[in-house]
Formats: C-alpha cells, structure tokens, sequence
C-alpha cells in the first residue's frame, strides 16, 4: 500500500556557538585487520561482520569464522528481530536492492518477500528493534512491528536513520522526522545537511550532519553543536561520535570534543558500535574506540550476565513484555543510564518475584561506575526557532 504523509511543521535554523578546544580521552579496545574497504559493521551479541565489497567477513574474537559473498556489491547492514520469532537476524543490503539474512556459518537467505518487499531495488535501509524502514526510488516502506509494512509516497531519501516508531528522512526537500506511532512528519530546514541518525536513550534524538555542523535535537528543535567546523560523517548509536578534517570528536556535555590518542588515517572511516563505542577504518585496520577501559566487556560476562539471566529473562529478553531487551553487553551499554536509576538509584527493578539481592546490586553498581560517562547537560549554543503544524498520516 502507498501513502503520502499528511501536513508537517517547518523548522528554520539560527546561528550559533563556535567550536571548542576540549579533549577526551578514548581507549583503543580492540584491533583487526582488514582486507578492503568496509561500507558497515554490524554485530550482534559478540559476532562482528564486516561488509566489504561483496564480502561479509563474520568475525568473533577477532577471528573471522565464516565468510558469506552476495551477488552485488553490500549497501548497508542492520539487526532486526527474527522473522521467524528465534532471537534476532543479522541483515545486509546489496546494490541489487536485495536483503539478505547473514547466518553465522556464512549463508545467505533473502528476505524481502518475508518483510513484504517487492522486487524493485531498495536503495537504504535502518532497523532498531521492530521498527524498520527501506528507502526506495519512489519512497521509503516502514513498519513499526516487521509485520505490517506500509510504502509512503516521498522523494528518494539520500540518508534514513530508525529509531523506536521513529524514523528520520534526508530528501531533496530537506530532514523529516516521522513518528509512526503518533502518525506526525516534522520538517528541520537544515542547509546543506548530509547525513542524519539517532542518539539512542530513554527518549532517542535525532541528530543531523551538514557540512559545516552537527546538531543535536533539543527541546523540539535542532541545536548546533560546538565542534569540528567541517565534519566528515557520524556514528552514532547510545554515544555520539563525529569523524572531522581534524581527527575524531565525541559528545561530552551536549558538546562535541576532540577525541584525544585516536590517531587516525587520512582515509579513515567510521561505524557505529552497538556498544556506545565507534568502529575506526584505516591504514589496513578495524579498531574499536570507545570512553571505557577495555575489561568492561570481560566483567559484564563475569559479574553481570549470571544476573541478567536469573532476574531479567522473563521480560527483557528479545520479544519480552519490556520495553527493551537487556540479554547483551550491547543493550547494557545503551541503556546504562535507565539502569542505574531504576536497579541502583530507585530499586524499582526488576519487578517483585525477580529480586536482586544486596551483592547483585552491588555488581551492578562497580560494573556501572566503570560504564558511566559524563551526563550532566549544560545549557547554551545555537537553538532552531520551531514553529510547528501537525498533520496525521492517513
């Protein structure tokens, strides 16, 4: 079915704060060589795949175990949750518009008829959780449950970011951002924008590149962030990190900062990480830099997982009754401020039947305190003046 999305709001941008001189620092986690040139890296639980050319390199510990070849070049990868309700599927997209189902022994299964895709090429694609999406030459198919995909008249999108029942377009008419459940399009008239994603949390913000900044939603509008003044691309998933002329910058403070001791090469490329931390590309290496020291991974499995599997698998396991699954050191690391306020701070979870003893919570509060970064939010920088119509999707 296709449909055209109903009345948007337009957001005018302001100018703004400058860029600043703080750094960070990062720590370099793991190291990988590399046979070409990535266009993604996906992982699910402790598997990384790394898609280059027409080569999906599926890699655990370093180590890669199998290797899948797909019939055109790889466009992008995603994790979505089985299709066939077993746990969750890694997926990637070739330039033939195919989605293809990774399996770990390196097969590959397509799946657009499963997700109710017909054969024309899809040209994107963007998953977190059940919302999905496909950009496609005549508009973008989503769904909010994997079930139920509906196509939605709009121009070619050059960028498509997913969030939970949200979905952020970059289109010749500018940044959209879609709110299945609520049914509403905003518009942000960002000038030369070139790129848009999602900081993921309680309440996921869109963020949008242009070519001369970054920005960051705020308050109902776009606020620029001070930082590298020509940003090169964006990996964002429960952290946001900024590749730039200059070197690499991170979110500190609702401010990006220099990423300090993250060398990098002039071809560098960046990829999001599951696990707040960024995939670096260069000089014949994949790296994982993150602001966490490397043995927070080892103490998850040790200290953390045997509790997550006595106290939280009636719920928060993939398809549970919460609101988020919590059976990955990735899914910790992405909600690890909800966490602390809920187990640590407010001792509301888990539910009654499902109790932490005071040794479980103690575990819990040391594995945070080594997760945590900075989350005080200070005010300032450029604001969008918004102001706003709704209209309803048919």
């Amino acid at each position: 079915m296709t449909r055209r999305l109903a009345a948007v709001a337009c957001v005018a941008l302001a100018c703004g704060a400058s860029g600043g001189s703080r750094t960070t620092e990062v720590f370099e986690l793991e190291t990988t060589a590399l046979a070409g040139t990535p266009v993604d890296v996906i992982e699910l639980d402790d598997v990384v795949v790394v898609l280059e050319g027409q080569v999906a390199r599926i890699m655990r510990g370093g180590n890669v175990k199998a290797i899948a070849r797909a019939p055109q070049p790889w466009l992008a990868g995603a994790v979505i949750p089985a299709l066939d309700g077993e746990g969750r599927w890694l997926i990637g997209l070739d330039r033939g518009g195919t989605l293809w189902q990774i399996a770990l022994d390196g097969e590959l299964r397509s799946i657009n008829d499963q997700l109710g895709l017909d054969r024309s090429a899809a040209r994107s694609i963007g998953a977190f959780d059940r919302t999905f999406a496909a950009g496609f030459d005549r508009g973008i198919a989503a769904s909010g449950d994997l079930v139920h995909m509906t196509m939605f008249e709009s121009p070619v999108p050059t960028a498509l970011a997913v969030a939970r029942d949200r979905i952020a377009v970059l289109n010749k008419e500018g940044v959209e951002l879609w709110d299945l459940k609520a049914r509403t399009r905003i518009r942000f008239d960002v000038r030369a924008a070139v790129d848009v994603a999602f900081l993921e949390g309680k309440a996921p913000r869109l963020v949008v590149m242009s070519a001369d900044h970054v920005f960051l939603e705020k308050s109902g509008g776009l606020r620029k962030l001070s930082g590298p003044s020509h940003p090169r691309s964006l990996a964002v998933s429960s952290q946001l990190w900024v590749l730039a002329d200059d070197g690499l910058y991170t979110l500190e403070d609702d401010d990006l900062v220099h990423a300090d001791r993250a060398r990098l090469d002039p071809k560098t490329s960046i990829f999001r990480s599951n696990t707040g931390d960024v995939w670096v590309a260069g000089a014949g290496k994949l790296r994982r830099i993150g602001r966490r020291p490397s043995d927070a991974l080892g103490a998850w499995r040790t200290d953390i997982e045997p509790i997550v599997k006595r106290a939280c698998v009636p719920c928060h396991r993939p398809g549970g009754d919460a609101d988020f699954d919590l059976m990955s050191f990735p899914r910790w690391t992405s909600h690890h401020e909800e966490i602390q306020r809920r187990v640590i701070v407010e001792h509301s979870m888990p539910p009654n039947g499902s109790a932490l003893s005071d040794d479980d919570r103690a575990r819990i509060g040391r594995w945070l305190e080594v997760m945590s970064v900075r989350t005080q939010r200070k005010p300032g920088g450029s604001m969008v003046h918004s102001e706003r119509s709704h209209g309803r999707l048919p």
